[in-house]
C-alpha cells in the first residue's frame, strides 16, 4: 500500500479555493441531468479529491478536484468544467477487490480502492473543504458491499 499518493492529495486540496455547487436543488437538477443519474438512485454527492493509478506506473497522484456522486449504481467521480458535471470514473461494487486506509474506518484520510488494474485514492470534502466523514463511511459501505476488506495501516490488516 503507497502512503506517497496521500501526501500529494492532501496538499493538493489544502490549496484549493473554488467549491464546486452541488448543494443547491438547482445545482442537484443539473448534476441528475448532466450525470444521466434518476432522483431515486442518488444516495449522496460530496466534493472530493480523488485520482487513479495504474499499476506499475508511476506512484504520483495527480489528484483532481470534483464530486464524488454515490448512487444506487456506482459511485461517479465528475468534474466540473464549463459549468457542466463531467463523468471522470464510475467505480462499482463489483469492480472493488478490497480497500485501505492508513489508520481506521472513522479516520480523517484518504480512502483507497483497488480494482483489477486501478488504486483509487479517494478524500471526500465538505463544503468547508474539510474531511466529509459520512460521505467517507457511504463510500465505505457502498464500495465493499459484496464483503470485501478493508484493510487497516500499512501491514494491511483486517480491523478488529
Amino acid at each position: 500500500m503507497r502512503l506517497l499518493p496521500l501526501i500529494y492529495l492532501a496538499s493538493t486540496f489544502t490549496l484549493a479555493a473554488c467549491s464546486i455547487p452541488y448543494q443547491t436543488p438547482q445545482a442537484r437538477t443539473q448534476i441528475e441531468q448532466d450525470l444521466g443519474v434518476s432522483a431515486d438512485d442518488l444516495i449522496a454527492i460530496s466534493e472530493s479529491g480523488f485520482c487513479m493509478l495504474k499499476y506499475g506506473d508511476e506512484a504520483v497522484c495527480h489528484a483532481k478536484a470534483g464530486l464524488a456522486v454515490l448512487t444506487r449504481k456506482g459511485l461517479i467521480l465528475s468534474l466540473y468544467k464549463n459549468d457542466k458535471y463531467v463523468p471522470a470514473q464510475v467505480l462499482k461494487t463489483a469492480d472493488v477487490l478490497c480497500g485501505h486506509t492508513a489508520t481506521s474506518r472513522e479516520a480523517a484520510e484518504a480512502l483507497n480502492m483497488f480494482t483489477t488494474d486501478y488504486t483509487f485514492v479517494l478524500l471526500p470534502l465538505d463544503d468547508q473543504k474539510k474531511w466529509n466523514g459520512p460521505m467517507h463511511e457511504k463510500m465505505i459501505d457502498y464500495l465493499l458491499a459484496n464483503g470485501q476488506p478493508l484493510l487497516i495501516g500499512s501491514g494491511g490488516s483486517l480491523p478488529s
